[in-house]
């Protein structure tokens, strides 16, 4: 049985009443949002400064200069989602681009990013083969 403080908190005016949309809306995102800061603020996340395993240290500056390029290739990621929704003649060869460079961040990073290695060949083989097919 649902409290009506409980009920008011919901969005709910009776007993029984399920909660309106926007509120069951806005408590998702809220979720989200907690799950998220929870994820950044891990106490289980390390701040490391090697690459390759452990095996090259890039010392503080060396690893904020590759956060900014794993920061650029995401931005362009987004950019080229938009160049193949408007059909800009230039996506391919550029798509192509940015995918071997977010694969030789992903090797770089390695073992922490080895989902993005498949992904990113997975890319390469859909952007090479996709047009040979029609499927692009």
């Amino acid at each position: 049985m649902i409290r009506s403080a409980e009920r008011k908190r919901l969005g709910c005016a009776r007993v029984g009443e399920r909660p309106t949309a926007g509120r069951a809306l806005a408590d998702r995102d809220t979720a989200a949002t907690v799950a998220f800061l929870h994820l950044i603020h891990s106490p289980d996340a390390t701040y490391r400064t090697t690459v390759m395993a452990g095996n090259v240290d890039l010392s503080e500056t060396g690893i904020r200069v590759l956060g900014v390029f794993w920061l650029l290739t995401a931005i362009a990621f987004l950019a080229l989602a938009g160049a193949a929704l408007t059909q800009q003649p230039v996506w391919m060869p550029v798509a192509l681009t940015v995918t071997l460079v977010s694969l030789s961040l992903s090797l770089v990073a390695w073992p922490e990013s080895r989902l993005g290695v498949p992904v990113n060949v997975l890319i390469i083989v859909a952007l090479l083969l996709g047009p040979r097919f029609g499927l692009i």
